[in-house]
């Protein structure tokens, strides 16, 4: 079990929230720290994908943004 504080005006939503899903604000709390956890997994396993991609050689040596410009350049 944790306690925790919360400023009067979202312990005031809370309640509002718990009152209308007919829920307790524990309930409530409990569903949005899991809807949290689950999108920050979601989050850092789009970002270990990321980082496992291979390097492409050709675009080593480019800064980002210049090479974004060139590109952009091409179809002027």
């Amino acid at each position: 079990m944790l306690t925790l504080e919360l400023e009067l005006e979202l312990e005031t939503c809370l309640l509002e929230i718990a009152r209308e899903e007919q829920q307790t604000p524990a309930q409530i709390i409990n569903q949005l720290v899991g809807q949290y956890i689950k999108s920050r997994q979601s989050s850092d396993l789009l970002v270990n994908i990321a980082q496992a991609l291979p390097v492409v050689e050709v675009f080593s040596e480019k800064e980002p943004l210049s090479l974004q410009q060139e590109m952009r350049d091409e179809w002027s």
